[in-house]
């Protein structure tokens, strides 16, 4: 619902022409203008957004006004990644999940965004690191009716330093870690369900981090799990 002042999304749908006759399929805010407390706003906020049969992604600018740049006419998924743990202003990462070289792959790229004051706009100062997924394309899961549809087809899920990404159809959950601008893979699982919609989470023990996802479980409506994939020991 558009919200004319705080809480968030701050105005957010105010967000121009090029937005305007767009379903969104998802949206989330991430790095910080440095202030505190009713001052203190995201800078970046990510939307991906169907357009006939494809997903478009849009940074739009939080903390400088309504600005907006399309990142990409054509991805599967996307998240925003914190560069480091500090105080201060700073902007996040965009990392997007595209099609692959192959059908049996997807291409994970890491943008780098800069929130310009001065200039009232968004930069894309480039893809700063990037890598590939390989995944069974025979494997198809049927979805459930869902009001909200299928897109994204790839949930992308970020904790720091973990980067999560989920082919929903295939159950096939992969996961990174991020360092220095840079994504290190460090492993799948395949859960053999297809994924309604999941969330990550701080690990009961320090220094790991916990998946919970929503999935469809054969004949059951639905199912939830959760720690189906236990990320870190020590490293976190």
């Amino acid at each position: 619902m558009p919200l004319e002042q705080s809480p968030r999304p701050h105005q957010v749908w105010k967000r121009g022409d090029e937005l305007a006759s767009k379903k969104i399929v998802s949206y989330e805010e991430g790095g910080s203008n440095g202030m505190t407390h009713e001052e203190h706003l995201s800078t970046i906020g990510l939307i991906l957004a169907s357009s006939d049969d494809d997903i478009e992604a849009w940074a739009v600018s939080i903390a400088e006004g309504f600005t907006s740049l399309c990142l990409s006419k054509d991805v599967l998924g996307g998240c925003l990644v914190s560069t480091e743990k500090f105080r201060g202003r700073n902007d996040p990462l965009v990392c997007l999940v595209s099609n692959g070289s192959s059908d049996s792959q997807y291409k994970v790229s890491l943008y780098k965004i800069k929130s310009e004051e001065k200039e009232n706009a968004i930069l894309c100062e480039g893809c700063v690191a990037h890598d590939i997924i390989h995944f069974n394309k025979d494997t198809k899961l049927e979805p459930p009716t869902m009001a909200m549809g299928e897109s994204p087809s790839v949930l992308c899920l970020y904790l720091y330093p973990y980067v999560v990404m989920i082919i929903r159809d295939k159950g096939h959950v992969f996961k990174f870690k991020y360092a220095d601008d840079s994504l290190v893979s460090d492993g799948d699982v395949l859960l053999d369900r297809y994924v309604v919609d999941a969330a990550i989470l701080n690990g009961e023990k320090l220094g790991t981090v916990e998946i919970v996802a929503l999935v469809c479980d054969g004949d059951r409506d639905g199912r939830i799990i959760r720690s189906f994939l236990h990320i870190g020991t020590n490293d976190a």
